[in-house]
């Protein structure tokens, strides 16, 4: 877990680690606490919304009354102590109570100098956390500005070059907005047709990229724990939904419902369902009209751009793509700036999954096999342990081919 920390004086947001809170700790307790004295232990905040602040350790007395004030850090030093207060009793000579409180002054002042060199670790972790600012893009084409036919999502399509550059663009709008926002690792899963829509070339060389099937977890191969963040870019709605540009769930050929414990669900619900699994919220969707209302009704308020307005299964009113990509990126800053307020989509354990398939055969022989329950003549359950095995058993079930070589 990472601990946010508000530098005194500025308006962002960094995270810290908590081994670096440690080291402070460990700096300060073997520096500016003398006999009598002890680290007194302070309350992280493990929150990340608001800028919550880090305060340090504390001097204070243990055998003898409490000093007045303090000294608290927020990455720098914010001495809030007040005067040393002496404690006569009757009979001390003035002389050596000057010189008490005079030790305790100094003990005071080698203390903030100490809190000094600790804040030094605070930065120095801080700035190293930022690294671990990781997000996650999934990147479908149907939603993509300007798609509305086979002819831009398939390499047989005359305007399938000019689509890969659309989707292309889209996907770098995305990572320019969320490093803008602090983001600093990025993973892209080429998530359409066969996986091998976007040209590397103009994707930044720094950042990672998913191709190609069968992969686990299929359209969300990679995620895991690390990531702080989802983004989808192209996306579009469910096989169960009448609305939206080239609706449907994972195969519009093969399936004509998917559900997870009972609810309909798009590709957005799926894909949330399992980096929710992870602990990974999605923060930002793009695509049409529908796709956004579809997503904000199944996980809430995520940030969304919309490129285009569907009219129907095939036609759409769209953005022009320069207009679209400038969307996308602020969209996607304004996402990871507010990373914060977003929360996983986590479906527990156990997951029931329901596929209906437009034909009859596909249902009948996965009726053969014990995990799978054959509900109707077109539909099958299979509940799995958790999402990432339902993931797996629709990777297999999209995927399998008794012919498949080599």
């Amino acid at each position: 877990m990472r601990f946010p920390v508000a530098p005194l004086g500025q308006g962002h947001r960094t995270h810290m680690s908590l081994p670096a809170v440690h080291a402070a700790q460990d700096i300060a307790a073997g520096a500016f606490c003398h006999e009598g004295e002890s680290v007194r232990p302070v309350r992280i905040q493990p929150e990340r919304q608001n800028g919550v602040g880090f305060h340090g350790p504390k001097c204070s007395m243990v055998n003898g009354s409490p000093r007045d004030g303090g000294l608290a850090v927020r990455v720098g030093v914010d001495y809030a102590g007040g005067t040393p207060r002496a404690s006569p009793s009757a009979g001390n000579n003035p002389l050596e109570e000057a010189l008490r409180i005079r030790t305790e002054a100094l003990r005071r002042i080698r203390c903030a100098a100490v809190l000094s060199a600790a804040a030094v670790v605070f930065t120095a972790s801080a700035g190293a956390a930022q690294e671990d600012l990781k997000i996650y893009i999934s990147a479908d084409m149907e939603g993509v500005v300007g798609t509305v036919t086979g002819e831009q999502l398939g390499p047989s399509g005359f305007e399938y070059e000019r689509a890969r550059q659309w989707m292309t663009e889209e996907v770098n709008a995305a990572i320019r907005g969320a490093r803008a926002a602090g983001a600093t690792e990025i993973l892209v899963s080429d998530s359409h047709g066969n996986g091998q829509n976007l040209l590397l070339d103009e994707l930044p060389q720094d950042v990672t990229v998913i191709r190609s099937w069968p992969r686990p977890l299929s359209m969300m191969a990679g995620i895991d724990d690390t990531f702080d963040g989802a983004i989808f870019i192209g996306y579009h709605t469910g096989t169960d939904n009448r609305a939206g540009v080239r609706a449907h769930t994972m195969s519009s050929a093969r399936l004509t419902s998917v559900k997870l414990n009972g609810v309909p669900v798009p590709e957005t619900g799926l894909n949330a369902a399992i980096a929710g699994y992870f602990g990974v919220p999605v923060i930002m969707l793009s695509g049409d009209d529908a796709i956004a209302d579809e997503a904000r009704e199944l996980l809430g308020d995520l940030e969304t751009a919309v490129v285009k307005k569907a009219y129907g299964f095939h036609s759409a009113e769209t953005l022009m793509p320069k207009a679209a990509y400038r969307l996308i990126e602020e969209t996607a800053a304004r996402a990871v700036a507010r990373i914060a307020d977003f929360e996983p989509w986590d479906l527990g354990e156990p997951v029931e999954l329901e596929v209906s398939f437009k034909n009859y055969r596909p249902v009948e022989a996965l009726g053969y096999l014990e995990i799978v329950e054959r509900i109707d003549s077109h539909t099958i359950r299979y509940t799995g342990p958790d999402m990432i095995a339902v993931g797996d058993f629709l990777t297999f079930l999209l995927n399998y081919d008794s012919n498949a070589a080599p």
